[in-house]
Formats: structure tokens, sequence, C-alpha cells
């Protein structure tokens, strides 16, 4: 089923401007506009979210360019969960992360929906080489949603926004980004396998500098602490072997225990191997003994004891996520193995053998709770040139065997091919239809090896193509030679989030790898001067276009959030490209934009819809789902939970809705907490006398949730009737003040931040 039958806010989208909900006015004006789309100016829309600006500019872009409306179209917007594992590397070292491990790093609770890092690099995709490599990150962007979409493919899974966009081959070879929305089963996403070079040899070890005590790893020949740890075949083999087999104990009072565990007496050699490294690399003695296992009452294990409170503490460390108990479902792949030489990392990967099944160089099953550890082997196996999948509660490597006729490591989409062989025709002077044949003849392979291509590539006779043929040749054998396959999509799935989702911005790329095994993302919430400069301009000073298409159209959400050096540079290439090319910008206040650009656009200002409106609107979409709200007064609760946001409450009614009906309880479990409710908080942490905490949580909810700053002061004033007020004459005179203020234009978050200063002193002058 399409996307956007699945998901109610792409489904009944208006698609015309007599549908737009409320916005009157709007309609009116924009209708004359359109009238002589040729002289349409540069449009300005400004107003709060969920009130229909993105969909208008939408609604224009279909009406003006009809079936190509997507081909002339530059959208800038997306998203992915906060769980997406990424590789990236700060200050130099890699390591495998998620966008909620970043975020704890790099943002600063209840400031802007912006981070900047200075030391952050992303695994992108250089567009030159057509090889994955570490590119830096300008910004981190985050912005909470009620649903996201599910994409399953061959070999892992990742989810994003509906607005998001991922990379695929189109049928020229060429790689474009292509929105969740419009994904459908089949569809090719970019992944790759590739050796990244690492330079990691050591490994630092903090824990084991805390004193000299017994069993504390040392020199063997020093007798010295160690405070590094080299990583060699031996250690990377064990620590692979700890993964597996391992499992520490730290008890609040005493030493700590490490114990590998291992299948008597198959794996005898093993158990004699790590405790030798332990010996003579560590100076740390073990103690092996047999156990019992399962029911049937014989010696089937055998457990490697060593005695050390610094290794334990090291492995727990390293090895383990955040829970406080380290235990098999919060398993990792430690970070410094990410950072190692390729031949380590596979040495680390053959000692995580003790929790597989298969031969190495043949296809390997690690099975693993933590989906964690499953994402992190994944990805290992992935830098390191090794194809991996993951399946439920296991991970794949696989090799390209005689046996088997393909590698699904190694495909590569046939259209682009088989169009390039169809134009040379009788001059491929080879049979390449019968090579070709299951790509020609059956529908569901669309797939074909890279090995069997550059078969067919190296026939060809190169000197006889013409330029756009040669042209043709060279990015396809580009593709070829390149360590990028494909992977295709097997599904997409609408599920309910309750948290932030998250994007990254890379100048010069604009890609990053993501998902449990990689896939390549496309980043589009940059909002710097670099994406004005590369992309933007790019794609206005493209003037060839079809028939009966009058200008390209460029589309630009969220443009407040700008930097003023990249409004600047935008205020130029307008400039220069007027005549074939119109600009929409979108905003939630037009004072974030500059004057100058201002001045260039007719400016449309978008009303919150009223509870009346957004209640008849999701009437309407829940007679055509056929479904019954328990009561009238769900409408009410969905409107006061999202405050004339249309598309925040239409997906809220779509999550309520997972159980087949609505009521108010499912409601507010989705919900959660009441904007109402939220700024009663703010209120009462304000008058309290302090003022960090309260300006803090208002600048999220005005920032994050994005409640105009009128509301704030509507609801503010509700909630002061039920507030103990040192002096409540003052304290609503200083409401009215603030109030008159806004409706004069000043800068929003400014004002209310000293209107909560003066709330915040009113007690400390009552005191």
């Amino acid at each position: 089923m399409p996307l956007e039958d699945l998901m109610w806010v792409e489904k009944y989208r208006p698609s015309d401007l007599d549908d737009l909900v409320d916005q009157k006015v709007i309609r009116q004006r924009l209708g004359l506009l359109l009238q002589k789309k040729e002289q349409l100016p540069h449009l300005l829309f400004a107003g709060p979210p969920g009130s229909g600006k993105t969909t208008t500019a939408m609604i224009i872009a279909k009406q003006l360019l009809g079936e190509y409306w997507r081909d002339y179209t530059l959208s800038l917007n997306a998203s992915v969960s906060g769980d997406t594992p990424v590789m990236v590397r700060i200050s130099g070292k890699a390591r495998l992360v998620d966008f909620e491990w970043l975020a704890n790093r790099y943002f600063i609770a209840g400031e802007s929906k912006y981070a900047y890092p200075a030391d952050l690099e992303v695994l992108s995709l250089d567009r030159v080489t057509l090889r994955p490599r570490f590119m830096r990150v300008s910004n981190i962007s985050r912005h909470r949603v009620l649903s996201l979409v599910g994409i399953d493919y061959v070999g892992g899974s990742v989810s994003a926004t509906p607005d998001h966009s991922v990379m695929v081959l189109n049928g020229k070879a060429e790689v474009e980004d292509k929105s969740v929305c419009e994904l459908r089963e089949g569809d090719l996403l970019l992944t790759f396998r590739s050796e990244l070079e690492g330079s990691a040899t050591d490994v630092p070890a903090p824990e084991f500098e805390e004193g000299r005590r017994v069993a504390v790893p040392t020199n063997p020949r020093t007798g010295a602490p160690l405070s590094l740890v080299k990583l060699d075949s031996e250690s990377s083999w064990l620590f692979g072997s700890y993964l597996a087999e391992g499992c520490v104990s730290l008890p609040e009072k005493g030493g700590g225990v490490t114990i590998l565990t291992y299948r008597y007496p198959e794996e005898r050699k093993l158990v004699d191997r790590a405790a030798t490294y332990f010996e003579d690399s560590m100076g740390l003695y073990s103690h092996a003994h047999t156990v019992f296992s399962g029911s049937s009452g014989l010696r089937s294990g055998i457990q490697l004891a060593v005695c050390s409170k610094k290794l334990a503490r090291f492995l727990a460390n390293n090895f383990y996520g955040p829970a406080p108990r380290k235990a098999a479902e919060s398993k990792r792949v430690p970070d410094f193995i990410f950072d190692a030489p390729a031949g380590l990392r596979k040495e680390f990967l053959k000692g995580y053998m003790g929790d597989a099944s298969g031969s190495w160089r043949e296809i390997v099953r690690y099975s693993s709770n933590s989906e964690v550890c499953l994402a992190g082997t994944s990805w290992l196996g992935r830098i390191s040139g090794l194809h991996t999948s993951i399946f439920e509660k296991e991970c794949r490597i696989t090799w390209r065997l005689p046996k088997f006729s393909y590698f699904v490591g190694d495909l590569a989409p046939a259209r682009p091919f088989i169009n390039f062989f169809e134009g040379l025709g009788s001059r491929a002077g080879f049979n390449w239809r019968y090579e070709l044949r299951h790509q020609l003849y059956t529908k569901k392979c669309k797939t074909v090896s890279k090995a069997l291509l550059t078969k067919l590539l190296f026939r060809v006779n190169r000197v006889a193509l013409s330029r756009a043929e040669t042209k043709t040749f060279d990015r396809l054998r580009a593709f070829v030679q390149s360590p990028l396959y494909v992977a295709p999509v097997t599904g997409v799935e609408v599920k309910p989030c309750l948290d932030y989702v998250y994007d990254l911005s890379v100048p010069g790329s604009e890609t990053f790898w993501g998902g449990t095994t990689p896939v390549l993302l496309h980043n589009s919430d940059e909002r710097g001067i670099d994406v004005v400069r590369e992309r933007i301009k790019t794609f206005a000073r493209f003037t060839d276009r079809r028939e009966g298409i009058p200008y390209r159209l460029v589309i630009l959400d969220e443009s407040d959030e700008m930097t003023a050096d990249g409004q600047t540079a935008l205020r130029r290439i307008m400039e220069e490209n007027s005549e074939h090319t119109r600009f929409i910008l979108v905003c939630n206040y037009s004072s974030g934009i500059i004057e100058p650009l201002q001045s260039r656009c007719a400016i449309f200002r978008f009303q919150r819809l009223d509870e009346a409106s957004v209640a008849e609107y999701l009437k309407f979409i829940a007679r055509k789902e056929k479904l019954k709200p328990t009561s009238d007064a769900v409408y009410g609760a969905i409107f006061e939970a999202t405050q004339g946001d249309l598309r925040q409450a239409i997906n809220l009614m779509q999550a309520a809705s997972a159980s087949g009906e609505i009521t108010l309880e499912s409601v507010r479990s989705v919900s959660g907490a009441s904007v109402k409710a939220r700024v009663a908080e703010i209120m009462a942490t304000a008058i309290n006398g302090d003022f960090e905490a309260a300006r803090t949580k208002m600048v999220e909810l005005t920032r994050v949730y994005g409640i105009p700053e009128r509301d704030f002061l509507k609801f503010a004033n509700e909630a002061l009737g039920s507030m103990k007020v040192p002096d409540m004459a003052k304290a609503v005179s200083i409401l009215a003040e603030f109030d008159f203020r806004l409706v004069q234009g000043s800068q929003p978050e400014l004002q209310l931040t000293a209107m909560l200063a003066q709330l915040s002193s009113l007690k400390r002058k009552a005191e």
C-alpha cells in the first residue's frame, strides 16, 4: 500500500486552494496571483505550525508545474529517529552512536533546535569517487513529531519522517534523493561495504591506573600498572571472545571477576589462548574449571575466571550500554574497535564467533538479545569490507561462494545497464540479452551482480561510442567499480513517535550513512551559507525546462532558522535567477527573515486555526476512516493538546486510533501533558523565583513544540487565576505590557524572557 494511504496527514492533505482549512483571505489573494502565473512574485508564508503553509506551497507547485512538479521543485526538510545508528568521528576517533547519544553530548536542554559541534564528522559519501568517507558536520537539528515511517530493506531498517529523503539510483545510475512518502516496495536504496582505514592500536584504560593493588593489570616486563592496552590480533580476538562468551561481576565491596565460558572439550584451545593473553600481556593469572550445563548432567562447559576489579570495570565500561545491570541484552561492540585497522576488526569478529554458527569465509550467523550489539556487528563488518545483514536477533556475514549464482552483497540495478545496451543495439558486438535474460524477462529480478556487469562492460568498445554514450559508460563503470551496491525496500510502516527526530547537516555532500545496516540518507536541513551557495544556487541556475513549465520552484521551509550569512547569500541568488526560478520562503516568524528578503516577497500571514475548523476537519477524516470517537470531547482534547496545529492534530488522532477507536484516554496517553499544563508549570516556576529553570522550559516550549508567544501569554493569564502570586495586580500588568510589546512587533523570545525575569523578581520583592 502506498505510504500516502497509510499516513493520514499525507492521505488527506488538501490538493487545491479551495480545500485549505480556514485561511479564507489567503485563498483569495493567492487565487488572484496564480491567474497570471508568469508574473508570480517570490512568496513568504509566515505563521504558526500546522496552519497550512507547507501544504499551500505544495498546492502552488502542483498547480503551476503539473505532473512534473517534483522534477522542478527543490524542497528542504528532513529528520530521522533518535535511535538511528550513525558512524561518526569525534576529534579524529571513530565510533558508532545514535542521535540520542549525539543530542546528550551537543545539545543544551531547552536551547535552540540546532546544535553546532566543532569536533564532529559523520560517515558520508564522496560524490566524486563514490566512496564512503568522513566529512564535517556543521549542525545537528531536532524537533518533535507524533509519528514516523519505518523502512525495511534487505538486510536492515531505518525510521524517518515522511518528508525525509533517502538516496536511490535512478534509471541512469545516478544517485538521487527520494522522499520517504514516495517510497515503494522494490525501490533500490544505496548501501556499501568497504575497508575503511583505521589507525588505533592502543586502547586507553584509565581504570587500570587507580592505584596498585592485588590483581591490577600490569606490564609483565616492568610491573607498572597499565594505562594502555595494546590492540593487536590477540587482544582483538580476546575482546571479540568476551563479547560472545564473557560476563563480569562488580560487587560494591570486594574484587571484581571476569568469566569467559567455552564449550568443553571442543574449545579447550581457545581457553588456553585467552589464558595466555591475560598472563603474558596483562600480568593477570586465570583459573579454568569445567561446569555442568543443561539437563544432560554432563560437564559440557569450561569457564575461565580472572580476578581483577580493574579489568572487570574496564570491560563493564566499554562493552555495555548505560543500563546499570551489565547483562547480555545490554552488550554492545566497544567504541575503540571501530577505530582499529580493518585486519584487527576482522580478528574481533572472529573472536565473537563464540555466539555464532557457521564458518568464516562462508556464512556466519551471530545471535544476540541486544539490538545495539547486532547493529554494531553489522556496521563493523561493513567498514571491514564484509557483507552483513540483520534479521530478528541475528546478524549474518556472508561471502561470495561458487555454489551461488549471485552475491547479495554485490548487486546493482539492472535497468540502467539494460538501457545502455539497448541504446547501442548491434554495436554492442555480443549477445548481452542472453547474459541479462533474467533481468529482462523476470519481473521480480531488478538487480544484477556487479561481477557480471564488469565482464559485460569490459567487452564494450569504448572508442566506438559517441560523446553522450561515453559519459553514460563512464558513469556505469564508476558505479560497478565502487563499493556501493543496492538494498531493495521490502516494506514501509507508519508507527507512533512521541520524541525528538534529528538530522545532520553535511556541507559538500548533503548525505550520511545511517540505519541498522548503513543506507545513504539525504541531508536537507542545513540553514547555513554552504547549502545556499551549493545546492540552492545550482538548482536555481538551471534554465532548461519542459514546454509549459514557467519556472523552477524553491520551497525553503523554516527559513527563519537560516543564518544571517545564508539569508544574505539567498538574497543575491533570488535577484540573479528571478527570470526562471521562484522562491517560497516558509517560516514561523517573519521577524526572523532579513528585511531585504521580505521586501522581495509577497507576504502571506497564516492564522492559527480555531477549534471549530480543526474539529470539523478531524470529523471529516474520521468519517472517511470509519471511526467513531466515544464523544465529541475527543476533538476538544486533541485541539487542547495541539493548539490549532492541524498537522499535529491529524497525527495525534491517527496514533490515538491504533486500537480501533478514539477515546479521551487514548488521546491523553499519546499527547502527554497539554500545552496549557506546560505553560502553567513555567509560570509557577517563575513566580517561585527560579528564573533560569522557567526560561529553559519556555524556550523548549516555543522553539521545539512551536507554541506561538501570543498563545503562551493567553495560557499564562489563565494560569495566574489559580496561583498564589505575591502581587497579582503587578503580575497581570506585566503580562499586559509584554502582550502589547509583541503586538508592536518586538522580538518574541526576548520579550518572554524579560517577562519571566520580572515575574521571578516579584517573590524577591515580597520577601
